[in-house]
Parts: C-alpha cells; structure tokens; sequence
C-alpha cells in the first residue's frame, strides 16, 4: 500500500509540474532565475546592497505603472498612452520646477496633466463608447507630441540635487551614503 502511494504522489508530482510549464509566466520566470543566476556567478558585486538598491529603484517605475495597467487588463480595457503620460507629467514637474516654481505645485501640475488624460480617456471610452484601444492610441500620440513640443526635443537639465535619486535617502529602506 506504501508503494501505491508514493506512486499516486508522484502522478501528482508529474502533473502539477506539467501544469506549471503550461502557464504562460513559467519560461519568463526560468529566463529570470537563469540570468539572475548567471549574474550571481559573473560579478561578485551583484548581490550588494548598492546594486540591490539600484535595482530596486529602477524596477519601481515600471511596478507603479504595472499596478495601474493590471487594474486596466483585469477590467477588459488596455490603456496605451501610459508611458507618453508618464513622460509628459515628469517633464512638465521637472520643466515647471527649473523654472522656478515651488516643487509641490510642479509636482501638483504634473499630476493633473496625468489626471486630465485619464479623465479624458475614460469619459471617451464610458460615454462616447468607443474602444479603448483607440481612444488610448490617440492619447498616446497627443501625449508624446505633446511632451516633445514642450521640450523641443531636449532633455530637461538644472533640477535641484534633491530631486533626483538622492531623494531615495528619506525613504526608511535606504541607506544614506553621503
């Protein structure tokens, strides 16, 4: 009977594992644990806390941003103009603060602009109905030319030294390395 079992365990086994590869974030997890594995192996700086954090700060944009485009997907729209919003929100605030405006109102305008095309993308896709893959494709290109209109195409420089990831330092995760 201790036989059949371990056989019946092992069928399971199998077919957890079989239903495993099947999903579609299986071989993206594979690629990551490889490269991370690889990683490990090739640099012995990989694993300190300086790369670490660095990481962390790069891959928090696109977790921001991730969280509101699940919120999308899981009500059956999609939203493409994110990223062109993104882009001109943060040049506009950092556009507004080298100019001289207080840093809360610049952030503050820079959150409308964000506000504004979401208003704006969800009154075109609840009350006009059209789909929202149009109506965000349309977005995503007033917004993009929109941001590169207002920058002529130059990246924005002279924001105050705070601004920047040294602004990390507040944050209770981070170490100050000053």
């Amino acid at each position: 009977m201790n036989t059949s079992i371990n056989t019946l365990d092992q069928l399971r086994l199998r077919f957890n594992f079989a239903r495993l590869t099947r999903s579609p974030a299986f071989f993206p997890f594979v690629g990551l644990l490889v490269v991370t594995l690889f990683m490990i192996f090739a640099s012995d700086k990989f694993l300190t806390s300086a790369n670490l954090e660095n990481i962390a700060r790069q891959v928090s944009i696109n977790a921001i941003i991730a969280v509101g485009m699940t919120c999308v997907i899981l009500t059956g729209g999609i939203d493409l103009s994110v990223g062109p919003v993104m882009a001109l929100s943060g040049t506009l605030t950092a556009g507004l603060m080298v100019a001289g405006l207080p840093p809360g109102l610049a952030i503050g305008a820079g959150m409308l602009v964000g506000v504004a095309f979401g208003i704006g993308n969800g009154l075109f896709v609840a009350y006009l109905h059209m789909p929202p893959i149009i109506v965000t494709l349309a977005t995503m290109g007033i917004a993009r030319g929109l941001g590169l209109m207002y920058t002529d195409g130059y990246p924005i420089s002279g924001l105050p030294d705070w601004f920047g990831f040294s602004a990390a330092r507040v944050c209770w995760a981070c170490r100050c390395r000053s």
